[in-house]
């Protein structure tokens, strides 16, 4: 028999934590596109696209650019 061990992520290194999270964001956006791949996408959905295509990046930009001011400077 197995025993669980309580895992806790906040522990691990800041690099493994982010590589964690964008495998299981593309395993997720993998299996959503394996699913709905031949279906039309929703007219509803255009308008959220096009602030998105600007809108990701930047935030993106943000955070990364907040991670290199920040990461020198914890005591």
């Amino acid at each position: 028999m197995h025993s669980r061990r309580p895992v806790n992520l906040h522990l691990l290194p800041q690099p493994l934590q982010y590589l964690i999270a964008i495998a299981v964001a593309a395993a997720v956006m993998l299996a959503a596109w394996h699913v709905g791949h031949g279906r039309p996408a929703p007219g509803w959905l255009g308008p959220f696209m096009a602030v998105w295509t600007w809108l990701g990046p930047g935030l993106l930009a943000f955070f990364v650019a907040r991670w290199l001011l920040h990461r020198g400077r914890k005591p």
